[in-house]
């Protein structure tokens, strides 16, 4: 079972019309479809007590068998919030439930500090609150179910896996047991992005239906937790941060003090947070595996004039050193790369998606196990960059293989370390990675097949040779330690032709492709491995050249100082720093 905040990008559309009931096929629940005419037993127009909406909706409903049924009830917190779609704006009702006033809807809870109030959702916005039980309220009901621990205050829903973890079988939720220390909601969704807890690196901060299934609404005491969850000490309002912004200002947020949420955060207000992530979606350190860099695709060759020239004639240029080509094969709407054993996605390049929503759809492909596959993700930036082809094409692929490909900007699923609002992303208009707001519409590319090598920690990614080289164990990839001299491209390519180091002649000046994965996009506050590369030139531009030339008179680098790259060295007279390397056979 996934809880996808927001249906409308949910990629499968759960729900079926049958008759007059409504399936959802993700929790298996059955709903109530509401009628528009008052006298129907289904109408969507009455109100009723919080005792009447069991005692007469519910028995009428069974009492006339309404779709074929006789066990009909009240629904609780959680099962009802798991049709609300907080992508939409006036109601969270999903039209397909029929005639659902915007209005406060009963669910079957009693709040606990008060037995004379029970809990209600409202549908404006889908916030949770408790309202007394003589109220006049709507009532949608619901039978069936996956599992009927759903949402219920059973405790034999959670396993405590004994690692620091706690998984909810009604769910499948895998849950951080303890409790992260106050901050923004967007400082926490990047802090547990970069979370390496139980062998797992898949860590999210939880949207608000994930959040509230830890609710423990039984409770009546100082806190609302399961028993399994420590209570973190010193802490008075135990206010839990969701991931969404509520129009773009305002967190939301669930009480474990009182029981109720809401979106009365601030988008940098201090909030308690716990991660979470799906337990069949595993991603262990020891499945990060290689990932070989092949060729660019640039096939000509320029003289410092631009002119193209026959490519033996300017020894290490790009297009003169080719090591390994890509291999791609069309399968159906996917693209199989079979030098790094990735499946790319080939046919939703026309949808535009902000970063977040662009998750929760490719979280509705995983669910409809689209292509016969469930492990679909938003790609590594350098994963990405696997694909294009630097050939001055554009859109900057081999359209022959990924021809539905956009000149635009894609999202990657990298958060922008610098300004957690934004994230990485590519334009395959020339090849380029930057950041771009995570609130800004970009295409998609979803991936399959293994973890993002990438993500590997730099301590257990990079081996210091001691001999003045560092080799990369996920690129296979041997750099020199030591910085260069600043030169021209056509001195930086003598230079490492003649270079001599650790027993090894077969130095080159790197590919694009091969320098950009140097760029250290997750750790630290630098863009460059600190403990690595400590004399990294990143004064006054920090930009360091590759062998890849744009356009015949450019030469493509990467930004040390900021962590973009783009196509702006002076190839004739510019002098800029560079990283020899050589391929670790």
């Amino acid at each position: 079972m996934k809880l996808f905040e927001k249906i409308s990008t949910y990629g499968v559309f759960p729900f079926i019309k049958e008759g007059d009931v409504i399936h959802d096929t993700n929790t298996g629940l059955y709903w109530e479809y509401k009628s528009d005419n008052e006298t129907d037993v289904n109408s969507g127009l009455k109100r009723f007590s919080f005792n009447d909406a069991a005692e007469v909706h519910i028995s009428e409903l069974n009492s006339a068998s309404f779709g074929g049924y006789d066990d009909w009830r009240v629904p609780n917190k959680d099962e009802l919030r798991s049709i609300f779609d907080y992508g939409k704006d006036e109601s969270v009702i999903p039209e397909i439930f029929g005639c659902c006033p915007v209005g406060d809807y009963w669910t079957k809870n009693v709040y606990k500090l008060q037995p004379y109030f029970s809990w209600v959702l409202f549908s404006g916005f889908g916030s949770g609150i408790a309202k007394r039980t003589d109220a006049q309220n709507f009532v949608i009901a619901v039978r069936g179910g996956n599992d009927r621990r759903f949402g219920e205050p059973d405790p034999s829903r959670f396993i405590d896996n004994g690692d620091g973890t706690v998984t909810d079988e009604a769910t499948g939720l895998m849950w951080q047991k303890d409790t992260n220390k106050r901050m923004g909601p967007k400082d926490a969704e990047n802090y547990i992005a970069g979370m390496d807890l139980a062998g797992y690196t898949d860590w999210r901060l939880p949207n608000i239906k994930e959040l509230n299934t830890i609710l423990n609404l039984d409770e009546a005491k100082d806190n609302w937790f399961f028993d399994v969850f420590p209570v973190p000490e010193n802490e008075k309002m135990l206010h839990y941060s969701a991931c969404d912004l509520f129009e773009r200002h305002y967190a939301w947020v669930t009480n474990f003090t009182y029981g109720y949420d809401g979106y009365y955060g601030g988008r940098s207000a201090p909030l308690l947070s716990r991660a979470v992530r799906y337990a069949g979606a595993e991603c262990k350190k020891k499945e990060y595996g290689t990932f070989t860099i092949t060729h660019t695709g640039q096939n000509k060759a320029y003289d410092l004039k631009g002119r193209e020239v026959e490519k033996d004639r300017i020894w290490g240029l790009d297009a003169q050193r080719i090591w390994v080509l890509p291999d791609f094969e069309i399968i159906g709407k996917a693209v199989i790369d079979n030098i790094n054993e990735l499946v790319w996605d080939n046919s939703h390049d026309d949808l535009l998606l902000t970063w977040k929503d662009a998750k929760e759809y490719i979280a509705g492909l995983n669910e409809a196990e689209y292509l016969g596959r469930s492990d679909w993700r938003l790609p590594g930036r350098e994963e990405i960059r696997s694909i294009v082809k630097y050939d001055d094409s554009q859109p900057a692929v081999d359209k022959s293989v990924f021809s539905g490909t956009r000149n635009a900007y894609y999202w990657t699923a990298y958060t922008d370390k610098a300004c957690v609002e934004n994230a990485w992303g590519i334009y395959f208009g020339y090849g380029c990675t930057y950041t771009a707001p995570k609130e800004k519409p970009a295409h998609i590319k979803p991936v399959s097949g293994g973890c993002d090598a990438f993500l590997m920690p730099s301590a257990e990614r990079f081996v210091k040779n001691g001999d003045g080289t560092i080799t990369d164990k996920v690129t296979g990839l041997m750099w020199m330690e030591k910085e260069t001299p600043l030169l021209t491209q056509k001195e930086a390519l003598v230079y490492c032709q003649e270079l001599e180091l650790a027993g090894h002649n077969d130095w080159v000046m790197p590919t694009l492709k091969e320098l950009a994965t140097l760029i250290n996009l997750n750790e630290g506050e630098e863009w460059y491995y600190k403990d690595l590369f400590p004399d990294t030139n990143t004064k006054p531009q920090g930009f360091y050249q590759s062998s890849t030339v744009y356009g015949g008179t450019f030469g493509w680098g990467v930004n040390f100082q900021f962590g973009f790259d783009g196509y702006y060295a002076d190839r004739m007279s510019g002098k800029y720093p560079f990283r020899p390397v050589r391929r670790n056979l």
